[in-house]
């Protein structure tokens, strides 16, 4: 018979196997990379000591985070999707994060507040698009005009959250400094070029030498309403 232990450990791995991400995970429950890597490889080991082993807060951080009812981090589960709504819907969380499509807002938080039920069939579609698990995926509201008319004020944008890094040209989500942004970024040899799709703007740069300075909240893959960015 497993121990409680063991039981949390296989369910996060279900977690972070749905998430994408060891990052995805720490990013849901506000807990770092080093932490959640941790449990996870007491998990794969079999090392369970009470220095690695998941603690209650953490099994209720993670239940809250992913919308799962109390004690599933407690028990054994032959499968499911840990997203499911019934009633053919899933849920996607929503940010806590308005991001700025003019000249930048200052961002004092990037948290949960809730979460949106919509329909699995749509819900699909926006996963093959994004090519990525649908917990690795957020909704964020759009402010400002830089981006118009691929994003209007006021649209609520899909986003990866696992994109971490800008390992593409698309449109992002970050904070430089004081200021959050949505704004198309293209890879240069030594800086990224910062565009908005709003001719009135200028472009700018990103040079090489300020990564501290940046932080990558994701990449945008739709606009909800059914258009692919």
């Amino acid at each position: 018979m497993k121990t409680i232990d063991e039981i949390r450990l296989t369910n996060l791995l279900a977690l972070i196997d749905r998430a994408g991400s060891v990052q995805a995970v720490a990013d849901a429950t506000n807990r770092s990379h080093a932490q959640i890597s941790q449990i996870k490889n007491s998990a794969r080991y079999g090392d369970t000591g009470k220095n690695r082993a998941m603690g209650d807060t953490m099994a209720r951080a993670l239940e809250k985070a992913f919308q799962l009812e109390r004690g599933w981090m407690d028990n054994v589960h032959s499968g499911g999707a840990a997203l499911d709504a019934g009633d053919g819907q899933v849920l996607i969380r929503r940010l806590d994060l308005e991001a700025a499509a003019g000249h930048g807002r200052f961002v004092e938080a990037l948290s949960q507040v809730d979460s949106v039920r919509i329909g699995k069939d749509i819900a699909a579609r926006i996963q093959r698009h994004a090519g990525v698990a649908i917990t690795s995926l957020a909704l964020i509201t759009v402010a400002g005009d830089s981006m118009e008319p691929t994003l209007r004020d006021g649209d609520i944008v899909v986003v990866d959250h696992s994109a971490r890094e800008i390992d593409r040209d698309g449109v992002y989500v970050f904070t430089l400094g004081n200021s959050t942004f949505v704004k198309r970024l293209q890879k240069l040899p030594q800086a990224l070029k910062v565009m908005s799709d709003n001719k009135i703007y200028d472009p700018w740069e990103i040079a090489s030498q300020d990564p501290d300075d940046l932080l990558v909240h994701g990449r945008v893959v739709w606009v909800w309403g059914g258009r692919e960015v």
